[in-house]
């Protein structure tokens, strides 16, 4: 089960990676994906989907960051650099096999944006929403995704193991 679930955090985050790399309109333009399952990393992505920065967004984050797998993590497309998030978790003990129970291990998604994002998006704040990721030749489409409204927010999508 938690590599089911893995494999989907990780095409989800892939997809809305692309989602927003697809939607940059310069070279030198930046996404921030925050990938976490208690380690938290931030990866700064280039409008060419390739890693330009890591940080460590917690202690557990260090430790995997710190892995001898990570000093060459810059200039690796978004889904290596997610890939190997993965894999050096599961080294360091963070994502283990194992028995699930109902309610336990759920991913939650959310999407994030200013008032005015939301009004050209039409949703409110709170408001239940599907989200439609598009790929060649296939849509990925998350359903029961919260949505949140406020000036602080930026326009996101989140995808967490814990709300």
């Amino acid at each position: 089960m938690k590599k089911f679930l893995s494999i989907m955090l990780l095409v989800a985050l892939v997809a809305t990676l692309c989602s927003f790399v697809a939607c940059q309109p310069t070279a030198s333009a930046s996404t921030v994906m925050n990938v976490s399952l208690n380690p938290e990393v931030e990866f700064v992505v280039d409008a060419n989907g390739k890693v330009v920065t890591v940080n460590a967004l917690n202690e557990e984050g260090n430790l995997i960051i710190s892995a001898s797998e990570f000093e060459n993590v810059e200039g690796k497309t978004a889904e290596e650099a997610v890939e190997l998030f993965i894999q050096v978790s599961a080294e360091t003990g963070f994502l283990i096999k194992g028995k699930v129970n109902d309610g336990e291990n759920e991913i939650d998604i959310s999407i994030s944006g200013t008032p005015a994002d939301a009004e050209k998006y039409g949703i409110v704040d709170k408001q239940i929403v599907s989200v439609k990721i598009p790929t060649e030749g296939r849509a990925l489409i998350f359903g029961d995704v919260v949505a949140r409204v406020s000036d602080s927010y930026a326009l996101a999508m989140h995808i967490d193991t814990d709300e």
